[in-house]
């Protein structure tokens, strides 16, 4: 392997380690996750609102959701 590609890899290691060694943490509901849930259950209903943050993660879960209640 070319010397370049090593400190590519330990960049990668190092990108992973930080990234998963909190993964648990906080264990409880933090704020936004509180109002997330109805968000998603107003978009399943098809009741639309205006929301400062793009609904597209909202719309994926919704329509996730709706493809596991059938």
């Amino acid at each position: 392997m070319k010397k370049t590609h090593w400190y590519i890899f330990i960049l990668l290691l190092l990108s992973v380690g930080t990234h998963f060694s909190y993964f648990g943490y906080p264990e409880q509901v933090v704020f936004d996750e509180v109002y997330f849930g109805r968000f998603v259950r107003l978009y399943q209903h098809g009741q639309y609102y205006f929301d400062q943050h793009p609904p597209l993660g909202k719309l994926i879960i919704a329509r996730h959701q709706n493809h596991r209640a059938i």
